[in-house]
């Protein structure tokens, strides 16, 4: 790989500390403006590679490798740095509150001011699952007493974001259903449409493979998202996150104090980027570093299992409609059908490819169309040419508006997203990390890294938050690669989680008794699964296939059998 990630996270780090540290003071944002989600995007840029590899933690001071200080030397040496990091991001989580105190998370963009928005709720909600790591970490290596209530009071704002965060994200979960005679429905034969085929008969081919999304979706989703009304009449369904909380959503039930569930203005409609956007950052909830730390409290949990459903049913929703067919795929015909913009294109390739990273099996087939496709996408932006002289990013269209519509009005907004290209590079060494094909890894770490060199930098003095962000993603992941950690991880943990949400709604269907022995052991059970899904996924699915059975039994009608 020509791309040296080590090196390029080692520069961002120095010229974030650069601009963000002042005689070892935080500042917020650009010289114009500062909103919560590009704020969190800048915490991040440090935050991301020294919470997620070993080798760039700051959290330990006496391991943190010598070579990390010189880049950070602005903010201060190897005790002090974590601590003043520790305080800009309670800086942070004590900025962005409204008058109650609630969490807030507005996007910075005029035309949705007062509304919370789908891309802050995710880079929350990834800030703050940092924030609560690092400060569990950090805390243990504190003496002083001034210092631990400060790293202890940080702990408890970002565990507070992070429930308000994943609320938000439940009420932006949108599902629509639609027959083949709406413009839905047209839209949606033109885009799986195949040559030489009846187009009925491809429609029908496509029912019957969301089939099982559209049984989810229509009797699991309990709470945060409620299909729409007559559903059940229409063969049709798409799911996904729009970009802020849906008009008329009901308030989540929490026992956490201090968070705000104001009413959403987005049209449930669901959109590939912040689908992808979302999905990203929920992941998270159950990587290997959140479950060791155990860093979710049991309500936050609870609420990780119905957003990780989500996940699921979105991710499968969005790649089976890319690769649906044995012609050409939807994805395959450049650009994205259904609004002619290679962006979507290369975010729906994304999200294919966090799908291919839990399937079993042999998926070289798949994972060598993709690359055709993202070659084909590089081509088109320019990035197989040499990048000019000076530098400078090459001229490109500006096609990361993404149309923000607002419920029951004609009204919408634009969101700006990532440079096309700081997407590609991150998609590309995402499918090398999880390719188990050596030969194809080669070819997407190559691409990565053409790719690398067409980026350029933003306006002069003014960063870009949104694609260094994106960047530091990318080369967090591509570091991964050129240390040999690579290889898919297949689903069995996403299956407990889903396990433990069926029994959760079949339990809550059963009828309440304080005197019912048999309801107290399951509910003790139960518990137990929860307690342990995450670190011992095999032993709660053991408990839970005995607790599925046993509220099988007990909610089936009287009667012959």
């Amino acid at each position: 790989m020509t791309l040296q990630p080590h090196r390029e996270i080692l520069h961002l780090w120095r010229t974030v500390a650069r601009f963000s540290f002042h005689d070892g003071a935080y500042v917020f944002g650009g010289p114009n403006h500062s909103n919560s989600l590009d704020d969190a995007r800048q915490l991040l840029c440090i935050l991301w590679p020294a919470t997620q590899q070993p080798r760039y933690r700051l959290d330990v001071p006496d391991r943190t490798e010598d070579e990390m200080l010189p880049p950070l030397e602005l903010i201060g040496d190897r005790h002090s740095a974590p601590l003043r990091l520790a305080r800009a991001q309670t800086a942070y989580m004590m900025r962005y509150r409204d008058a109650s105190g609630a969490p807030t998370f507005e996007s910075g963009d005029e035309a949705t001011a007062g509304h919370d928005c789908v891309e802050s709720f995710a880079i929350g909600l990834r800030l703050s699952l940092a924030a609560v790591g690092f400060a569990q970490v950090f805390r243990s290596e504190i003496a002083d007493g001034a210092a631990l209530a400060e790293v202890n009071q940080l702990q408890k704002l970002a565990s507070a974001r992070l429930t308000a965060a994943m609320i938000g994200l439940l009420r932006s979960f949108a599902v629509t259903a639609f027959d083949g005679d709406s413009p839905s429905g047209a839209a949606l034969s033109r885009l799986i449409g195949q040559e030489h085929r009846d187009e009925q008969a491809v429609l029908n081919e496509y029912r019957s493979e969301i089939a099982e999304v559209r049984a989810r979706i229509l009797e699991d989703m309990t709470i945060g998202s409620v299909a729409p009304d007559g559903s059940d009449r229409m063969p049709y369904v798409a799911c996904g996150w729009t970009w802020g909380v849906i008009a008329g959503t009901a308030q989540i039930e929490t026992s956490e104090t201090g968070v705000s569930q104001a009413g959403g203005a987005a049209a449930s409609v669901p959109d590939p980027y912040f689908t992808w956007v979302a999905m990203d950052a929920i992941a998270d909830l159950t990587s290997p570093r959140t479950r060791l730390l155990g860093l979710l409290t049991p309500e936050q949990s609870r609420i990780a299992q119905s957003l990780q459903l989500r996940l699921e049913l979105a991710r499968f929703y969005w790649s089976n409609l890319a690769t649906f067919g044995d012609h050409r795929w939807p994805i395959e015909r450049l650009p994205w059908a259904a609004d002619q913009s290679d962006y979507t294109s290369v975010v729906i390739a994304a999200i294919t490819v966090a799908d291919l990273a839990t399937r079993y099996g042999n998926t070289d087939l798949p994972y060598a169309y993709l690359l055709r496709v993202l070659a084909r996408l590089a081509a088109r932006h320019a990035v197989v040419r040499p990048p000019p002289a000076d530098g400078a990013a090459a001229a490109r269209p500006d096609d990361y508006q993404i149309e923000l519509p607002f419920a029951g009005t004609d009204r919408s907004a634009l969101h700006r997203g990532p440079d096309l290209i700081a997407v590609l590079f991150d998609t590309l060494v995402t499918a090398a990390a999880t390719t188990s094909n050596d030969k194809l890894r080669i070819e997407y770490t190559e691409l990565a890294a053409l790719s690398w060199d067409h980026i350029g930098p933003g306006a002069a003095g003014t960063p870009a938050w949104r694609n260094a962000y994106r960047l530091v993603c990318g080369l967090v992941t591509a570091d991964r690669v050129t240390n040999g950690e690579t290889g898919r991880s297949g689903p069995p943990l996403g299956f407990v989680h889903q396990l433990l949400a069926d029994a959760d709604v079949a339990f809550e269907a059963l009828p309440e008794a304080t005197d019912d022995p048999d309801r107290k052991d399951l509910a003790a059970r139960l518990e137990r699964a929860r307690r342990i899904v995450d670190q011992h996924p095999a032993r709660a699915a053991a408990l839970l296939y005995q607790v599925l059975g046993a509220l099988d039994e007990r909610l089936q009608p009287p009667g012959p059998r």
